[in-house]
């Protein structure tokens, strides 16, 4: 996620191709004040990141949507918050 300190601004996923040294935010956020949160999938889940990262959004509603999310709706994703680590 890419966010600000009030609210977050996007959602993206990294595929095993990138690392995040590589990442390059949406030219609309360039000039923006923001910062990263990042989510750690188990290896195991990294085919599944596009769909993971569409039920973020969904849940998180980022000010800018982003049009490459998406979800076969057959898979199911819960997404758990666990604020305890």
């Amino acid at each position: 996620m890419v966010r600000n300190q009030s609210r977050v601004l996007f959602v993206d996923y990294l595929d095993d191709k990138v690392n995040l040294g590589g990442y390059r935010v949406p030219p609309f956020l360039e000039g923006q004040l923001y910062f990263y949160e990042v989510i750690d999938v188990p290896e195991d889940y990294v085919p599944y990141l596009p769909c993971i990262a569409k039920a973020v959004e969904d849940k998180v509603i980022p000010l800018y949507k982003n049009r490459r999310l998406s979800c076969n709706k057959e898979l199911v994703v819960v997404i758990e918050n666990d604020r305890s680590s």
